[in-house]
């Protein structure tokens, strides 16, 4: 019957009209943004099926309440989390580390945290901090000791390690390379696990890159230039780019959308 069918959803848009009116009214200290960012999370978090045999993409403020077997937290680096806005914010801090402490009780039996050695933003390769986080972890109740990384707590030495190719000077930080020079990305050997080249398994040199310092090459974002300098093995390269108006890049090869023009 399309009447009772129609009276049924009257009513209950009726009834989710008065429970937003409820948690408004609950909330009312908070910007109306907020307040129904808050909202909309929850009812996120009411429609997943925890027994679910599946795999579950949750925000960690929508799996507040939750719980699963197994948990896999990702990107849990400095400026990811804790989140880069809440470095020169006490409270923001605590704030995040409160959300972490959210993702870890989610997990019942299980609990994987995870971080990048490197990471490509907008096709520029930009090294990770594991997070400070990390380190208060207690020893005895993970598989791969925290604490292990604590001789990356130096940010700048750390950063200076995982970039794609290592200042001349090891000394000094801040010391610019010089286009066409460097041998590429470095490997960084972790505690635990052994690190993995690039090279092929007998050993030999890797295949020749395609492109060339000074080729003119193309993208559809950023125009024409000319390339300033190439890093990395063929199909990983990362290119220095100086495009029309003096614009200075660098890009992936393997995420760009680069042309070689000659």
């Amino acid at each position: 019957d399309k009447t009772s069918e129609s009276d049924e959803e009257l009513d209950e848009r009726h009834e989710n009209l008065n429970q937003l009116r409820a948690v408004l009214y609950s909330k009312r200290d908070l910007a109306l943004s907020d307040a129904l960012e808050e909202l909309a999370l929850v009812s996120e978090a009411d429609s997943v099926d925890t027994e679910e045999d599946r795999v579950t993409l949750l925000t960690l403020h929508a799996a507040k309440g939750l719980e699963f077997p197994v948990v896999f937290i990702t990107g849990v680096e400095d400026g990811l989390l804790p989140h880069s806005r809440s470095f020169d914010n006490a409270e923001s801090m605590a704030e995040e580390r409160r959300l972490l402490y959210v993702g870890l009780t989610r997990a019942k039996d299980q609990l994987i945290l995870s971080y990048a050695f490197r990471r490509a933003l907008y096709g520029e390769a930009i090294p990770s901090v594991p997070s400070r986080f990390l380190m208060d972890i207690p020893p005895n109740v993970v598989d791969h000791n925290p604490r292990a990384l604590q001789e990356m707590q130096e940010r700048a030495d750390y950063r200076r390690a995982t970039a794609w190719d290592s200042p001349s000077q090891p000394d000094s930080v801040t010391t610019p390379r010089v286009p066409g020079k460097g041998g590429g990305s470095k490997v960084i050997p972790f505690p635990g696990g052994a690190a993995a080249g690039r090279s092929g398994s007998s050993g030999g040199r890797s295949a020749p890159s395609r492109y060339r310092v000074g080729m003119r090459v193309r993208s559809k974002k950023y125009g024409e230039g000319v390339i300033q300098e190439v890093e990395g093995a063929a199909g990983d390269e990362l290119i220095t780019v100086r495009f029309a108006g003096g614009a200075i890049k660098r890009l992936l090869a393997s995420f760009g959308d680069l042309v070689i023009l000659g």
